[in-house]
């Protein structure tokens, strides 16, 4: 039984299926990665099936304190699948582990290249 239920974990994360989010240091795909989830300058909130997607100014920017849980709670909210960052802190990544959000860290360049890659990954 848990081989089939590994099995489906590996075929929901690499799906295209859901919103994919990219922290980003810009409004638009052509920004760099922005390297701390928590503290991301802008969240691009992206349909893989369309491409299209949504630039989110991070509310969380500036907070003293639960940054990364309030950021992670936001892509809840959007229905994001898959976030691709830099890196994620220990509360953050608990909360979005919890919901089932595959998290790639270790990102950098712009974020559209990000994006190919994972597209690619995701379809082999």
């Amino acid at each position: 039984m848990a081989k089939n239920l590994n099995k489906q974990d590996e075929e929901h994360n690499n799906s295209l299926s859901g919103k994919i989010c990219i922290t980003a240091q810009g409004d638009d795909l052509r920004s760099e990665i922005d390297p701390h989830f928590g503290r991301a300058l802008y969240f691009l909130i992206i349909d893989p099936d369309s491409s299209n997607f949504e630039a989110i100014q991070n509310p969380s920017v500036h907070q003293a304190h639960g940054a990364g849980i309030q950021s992670a709670q936001l892509l809840l909210d959007k229905g994001v699948s898959v976030l691709i960052t830099g890196q994620v802190g220990p509360n953050a990544q608990r909360v979005l582990e919890s919901a089932r959000i595959k998290i790639i860290t270790g990102e950098s360049g712009p974020a559209e290249q990000a994006l190919a890659r994972f597209k690619s990954q995701a379809k082999k």
